[in-house]
């Protein structure tokens, strides 16, 4: 759902007492959105850009990308190209743990195919946030792809 409520029914042709019993968990994330078609990735390699790239992108943007680590494999993200503001505008990547999040990089300005490595996290988050400025930069382009960690 984009807007603020979500609506689910629950269709079941189980027949069971009324003791069974149907969980469901969530989780928001404020003043977020998914920038791109899809906010979770879960194959093993792919391509996430900020929005509108290569145009410049807006002020004001805070988006959020989730990348699921299969278990048994590392992280490799490459940056192949990084054009913000590094004086209000950032490019933050989380490891996710447990239900935790911890801060692994902050990208301002590597060298272009710049790769790190990442490992012993499930998820990996991808946030950006822009500021208020009307800068006409184009934004990044961050490879991923997960192989076996031996």
């Amino acid at each position: 759902s984009t807007g603020r409520h979500l609506y689910i029914e629950l269709v079941s042709n189980r027949t069971e007492s009324s003791s069974s019993v149907f969980h469901l968990g969530y989780v928001t994330f404020l003043n977020a959105q998914s920038c791109g078609p899809w906010s979770m990735f879960t194959r093993l390699n792919g391509i996430i850009t900020s929005p509108y790239y290569p145009l410049p992108y807006r002020p004001n943007e805070r988006c959020l990308w989730q990348i699921r680590v299969t278990s048994g494999y590392e992280l490799i993200l490459s940056v192949l190209n990084l054009d913000i503001d590094c004086l209000g505008d950032n490019v933050e990547v989380k490891g996710v743990e447990d239900e935790s999040s911890f801060p692994l990089l902050s990208l301002c300005s590597p060298p272009l195919g710049r790769t790190f490595a990442i490992s012993g996290v499930s998820t990996v988050l991808i946030i950006f946030t822009s500021h208020n400025s009307t800068e006409s930069n184009t934004g990044f382009v961050i490879r991923y792809e997960q192989i076996p960690d031996f």
